[in-house]
């Protein structure tokens, strides 16, 4: 399918909003861009609306944030446990 016309699609359905959390009431596209992991948690969790409001590159780029804090998460915690357990 031509990506302008899929483009056209997708600007003509009723944008996607929120229905819970924090985001409550706001578009998944305004989200994405003011906190892409969030949308990839959304995207893991198989949230209803989130994967058909974004294009393929804003979903990989969307999960690629929400694996990278949870790697930076990760290394926090490692950090503060290594720091704890080699205290004298």
């Amino acid at each position: 399918m031509d990506v302008r016309l899929t483009a056209l699609i997708r600007l003509a359905k009723r944008p996607a909003v929120f229905h819970f959390g924090k985001y409550k009431g706001k578009r998944v596209i305004t989200v994405y861009h003011r906190d892409a992991k969030y949308i990839g948690w959304c995207l893991d969790q198989n949230i209803a609306g989130v994967a058909e409001s974004l294009s393929p590159p804003q979903r990989r780029a969307a999960i690629y944030a929400q694996h990278e804090f949870d790697d930076a998460t990760e290394e926090w915690h490692n950090e503060m446990y290594n720091d704890i357990m080699w205290r004298d």
